[in-house]
């Protein structure tokens, strides 16, 4: 064996372990930090510095870990409440330190994807309409909120350039999810609301939320990650592993019923059906899922099921009438307005004028909210964005299929069923600007970036 060869080897095994050292050591510093938070002074201050020192370091040494650290706070609702502070500056020194390692390194590139045109066209409608806009505030509040989620957008994909970085990215989703239905789960049974009512009523009257105080913004984070947690389960190899992400599965599906949303509900047996159909040539976890889907009927409590009444009376459920006026108040707003819409945002403010409903209301669905908002133009580009979203994740499953790489198979398939369930959720609430959508997106060009790189370098390889 060629000496320079042992020598480079033995080299990169050192580089590696002082790299495992330092990020061990760093770590550990957090978990200080995090334990000073809790117990309070006498060191808090200090170890909260040396903490976000210690974090500071290791972003810039790899920038990947702050793209880590900026999806756990965004999908466990607590980067937006507790840590909104901690957030922003993290964010930008994670670009700030991604950029100078491309540049470094020279591998700054744009990412050639449809679905990057197609956002960009989306801001630039979103601006034009903020123009026809009566409040113009809101108007550029959102536009705000729209350019945040696509800026973090082309970071995550530009900064993942590896087969290895991706089952990361949907182990944090699925714990930083949970963490958040936890979080709405103590709430609901520890909280101040639980004290206040009675032991038969209080599940009832109480529905489960998290930080952001809406159940059924909690319902559309919690349904669309069980596909990921399953997907993970039946890749993982570790029973260990197996069990939690079971646990994981369980939260997210009990923390759904309880928030009491219809349009929860009605995700989770659309997303059973999906993955009963997808995983019906393995008999026994078909038959798993039915058993734990009967067990967990049995288990609500009554009037947690009297609280979910999905088919009732329409004419009689003053929800339903209010959601039909809302409709066809919306639809009214976009012949009224249907090139550029009433103005981004701007639903809200209009809504009083055209649905005939006591206090301001938004549109509880995605795309005539765009429709009305934004035009013609926003909605056909949003439309546009999901049409080659599933162009692209059909043409992945087809390569991973022929790779036969079961691994990436597996994750291309849940990403899929998740990304359809949160479009059947968008039905029902106003989803445009939630990170869930966005990232699933981020996911399927991120897999296919790889998986050209992937391939083109085995074309050099063999060409060579």
């Amino acid at each position: 064996m060629n000496q320079s060869f042992i020598v480079r080897m033995n080299s990169l095994n050192t580089t590696i372990s002082i790299e495992r050292i330092v990020i061990a050591f760093i770590l550990t510093l957090q978990l200080i930090a995090l334990a000073a938070i809790w117990f309070g002074p006498p060191w808090t201050f200090a170890l909260i510095f040396f903490g976000i020192l210690g974090t500071a370091v290791l972003v810039v040494l790899r920038p990947i870990v702050g793209l880590f650290l900026c999806i756990f706070m965004l999908f466990s609702t607590i980067g937006g409440v507790y840590l909104q502070h901690a957030y922003k500056p993290l964010f930008l020194l994670t670009i700030l330190a991604w950029f100078l390692r491309a540049l470094h390194l020279r591998e700054i590139k744009f990412v050639n994807s449809s679905q990057n045109y197609l956002i960009a066209g989306f801001i630039v409608v979103a601006l034009i309409s903020a123009f026809f806009a009566d409040n113009l505030d809101r108007a550029m509040s959102m536009t705000g909120s729209y350019l945040k989620l696509f800026l973090f957008y082309f970071i995550a994909i530009m900064i993942v350039s590896s087969r290895s970085e991706i089952k990361p990215i949907l182990w944090i989703m699925v714990t930083a999810g949970s963490l958040a239905a936890l979080i709405g789960l103590y709430q609901t049974f520890f909280g101040a609301a639980a004290d206040s009512q009675g032991e038969a009523n209080f599940l009832l009257s109480t529905r489960t939320e998290t930080l952001t105080h809406d159940p059924n913004y909690l319902a559309l984070i919690t349904v669309p990650l069980i596909p990921l947690a399953v997907g993970l389960l039946k890749i993982d190899k570790s029973l260990l592993r197996k069990i939690f992400l079971t646990g994981l599965i369980a939260i997210l599906a009990g923390t759904t019923i309880l928030t009491l949303s219809r349009m929860g509900m009605l995700c989770l047996f659309f997303l059973l059906i999906m993955i009963l159909y997808k995983e019906r040539r393995h008999k026994k976890l078909v038959i798993s899922a039915i058993l734990a889907f009967i067990l967990m009927i049995f288990l609500i409590p009554e009037n947690v099921i009297e609280g979910v009444r999905i088919f009732q009376d329409f004419r009689g459920d003053d929800s339903v009438q209010q959601r039909l006026r809302i409709l066809n108040g919306g639809f009214n707003m976009f012949l009224d307005h249907p090139i550029f819409g009433v103005g981004i945002g701007n639903f809200l403010t209009q809504s009083l004028h055209y649905t005939n409903t006591l206090l301001p209301r938004l549109a509880h669905n995605t795309f005539l909210e765009i429709m009305a908002e934004m035009g013609i133009l926003g909605l056909v580009i949003f439309v546009a964005i999901i049409f080659y979203t599933l162009k692209d994740m059909s043409q992945l499953q087809k390569f991973y299929q022929a790779q036969q790489d079961e691994q990436f198979l597996e994750f291309v398939r849940s990403i899929r069923i998740s990304f359809l369930v949160f479009l059947m959720g968008s039905f029902f609430l106003t989803a445009g600007p939630i990170t869930t959508f966005w990232m699933l997106v981020a996911l399927t060009v991120m897999m296919k970036k790889i998986s050209f790189d992937a391939r083109y370098q085995r074309q050099t390889t063999t060409e060579k």
